[in-house]
């Protein structure tokens, strides 16, 4: 199938979509087009259909949090349009303020991948309180670690970082917290943000 005919294809969906109707939840009554606008969503990103845009866009603000969450990633994430302006601003505004936590742990993905590598110590300063934070969840904060050090890009030290990246992986909330090798952390913290520990 060419791009051309891709596209075609999924924007006839997205049309269908916008006439549809949904259950309780916001999602589609129609389980066969629920699942083509997943597919919809997820191939629009991973093949970069920036003529789809515009239909994956209206998708952060649906009711129904699975299809935001796609959206979300489809726009801000590496792996689909990294879009810079959203991923700069409308995704900081999704984590701040999505009811879902999935939709806001892919939108603070999205957001940090903005300053992926700058070293700016704000957004490492942030993202160090929130995976610090008792009030996150085990994945927000495992999230917010992983991008920690994208966006430090804190080579300095490559085998430490390697150590703490592999803590991601962890899917257990107590092995994670044990786990946690804070003095390594706070050795990043000094590179990059300095006076942070006042």
């Amino acid at each position: 199938m060419s791009r051309a005919e891709q596209v075609q294809t999924l924007r006839e969906i997205f049309e269908r979509a916008k006439l549809a109707p949904r259950d309780k939840e916001g999602c589609f009554e129609d389980l066969h087009l629920r699942g083509e606008v997943f597919h919809a969503l997820i191939c629009a990103g991973r093949d970069q259909l920036t003529e789809l845009r515009d239909y994956v866009y209206e998708y952060i603000t649906d009711p129904y949090e699975d299809f935001r969450s796609e959206a979300v990633e489809s726009l801000g994430w590496d792996t689909g349009f990294n879009d810079k302006e959203f991923q700069k601003n409308e995704a900081y505004q999704i984590w701040l303020n999505d009811p879902s936590e999935d939709v806001r742990r892919v939108a603070l993905v999205a957001w940090a991948r903005y300053h992926a590598f700058s070293k700016n110590p704000m957004v490492i300063k942030y993202l160090y309180n929130i995976f610090r934070s008792d009030k996150y969840s085990f994945d927000i904060r495992s999230c917010a670690l992983s991008n920690f050090i994208h966006v430090a890009d804190a080579q300095t030290y490559p085998r430490e970082i390697m150590d703490i990246l592999e803590l991601g992986e962890i899917e257990d909330k107590k092995t994670f917290l044990a786990s946690m090798d804070w003095g390594k952390i706070n050795r990043i913290m000094d590179q990059y943000v300095p006076n942070w520990r006042k």
